[in-house]
């Protein structure tokens, strides 16, 4: 017996570098009644994707071990963990939610049973998490037609396998969503301090674009800005529900988290009801005037393709030591990729 339902087949995927408004876009999508929108992260292609397929090929489980491992690596091992019951209260570069009402054991049961009764593949295994959303939260899936979620960097993560996942769903879109780089880099350096350096900021955004553009003028590929979220809120919903096939509702400017009242995923802590402009212009205060300088020197054909404008850099401003650091970057890259063709060899052997 196969599981048939329409509305899984056409996801949404939030794609972005991270700080840029990805879960104030999940919020303002939460309580829409077409939509199964998963409040967490999912984290796949970060903890799941490589494991996954050596768990699939391993020739010493039977399909019920293998389930039972793929939803522990699914669930505990990522952000999904919290939905069994946890609770958290406004923190530093947290936003608040409330799970100690969800229920979880219909959740896990669920998963499990959609998976025992498909094959072990990316498009069902994917699935099986809206699928058993749905079910957990009693939603009326007669009036879905989409599901949606977000992990930052997914994009980060998938920038050769944006093609798998258009395999695996042919109806799915992706929203690409871009902050003011001078901004976007100061509230992730806040949130991990001297970890998130201007050159791995510069490559990474660099990177970003450089995956926007190549999928420009798609119609599943929609690109959006945070500024446009927070001050043309309804055109730029308007354009979103228009780009997603769903009903403009009013409801949709008043963000929540699991039906709860969102308050905000400031670096700064700050909370707020509804859309806020308090996050833009960052830069303002921001006191190392030459660090901005130095991201918009590296950043200038990336401002320009986003039609951000150039607030510090001066003509006669110029810069060196950028390339050093991406070429350990590189390094990086190289070792992912030979860990997505291991994984797609192990996942090739049992089919």
């Amino acid at each position: 017996m196969i599981v048939k339902n329409d509305w899984l087949e056409e996801p949404v995927f939030i794609l972005s570098i991270g700080k840029t408004g990805t879960t104030l876009l999940i919020a303002l999508f939460d309580g829409h009644e077409e939509l199964v929108v998963i409040p967490e992260e999912t984290d796949f292609f970060c903890a799941v994707y490589t494991p996954l397929g050596m768990i699939c090929a391993n020739p010493l489980l039977s399909k019920k071990k293998k389930i039972d491992k793929i939803f522990d690596l699914m669930v505990h091992g990522t952000h999904l963990h919290v939905l069994n019951k946890g609770k958290r209260e406004k923190s530093f570069a947290k936003d608040n939610y409330d799970y100690t009402d969800f229920d979880f054991a219909t959740f896990e049961s669920e998963v499990k049973g959609y998976l025992s009764r498909t094959n072990l593949e990316l498009n069902n295994i994917l699935k099986s998490v809206p699928y058993a959303f749905a079910k957990s939260n009693k939603i009326d899936t007669s009036k879905l037609n989409l599901w949606i979620e977000k992990t930052p960097y997914h994009l980060h993560n998938v920038d050769n396998k944006v093609n798998e996942l258009e395999k695996a769903f042919p109806k799915a879109k992706f929203i690409h969503i871009f902050r003011d780089p001078i901004d976007n880099y100061i509230a992730y350096k806040k949130k991990d301090n001297e970890k998130w350096s201007t050159n791995k900021f510069i490559y990474d955004f660099k990177r970003n674009v450089r995956i926007t553009k190549e999928n420009q003028g798609k119609q599943n590929h929609y690109m959006i800005k945070y500024e446009d979220i927070v001050v043309n809120t309804q055109s730029t919903l308007e354009s979103l529900t228009s780009f997603l096939d769903i009903a403009n509702k009013e409801s949709l400017i008043q963000p929540t988290k699991h039906g709860i009242p969102w308050e905000g995923n400031s670096v700064e802590t700050s909370q707020f009801k509804g859309i806020s402009t308090s996050s833009l212009d960052k830069h303002l205060k921001y006191k190392n005037k030459e660090e901005l300088k130095y991201i918009e020197f590296y950043l200038q054909e990336e401002l320009a393709f986003l039609n951000y404008s150039i607030k510090y850099l001066k003509e006669e401003d110029s810069f060196s030591g950028y390339e050093g650091y991406p070429a350990e970057r590189r390094k990086e890259d190289a070792l992912t990729r030979v860990k997505t063709g291991v994984h797609q060899l192990f996942t090739k052997a049992i089919y």
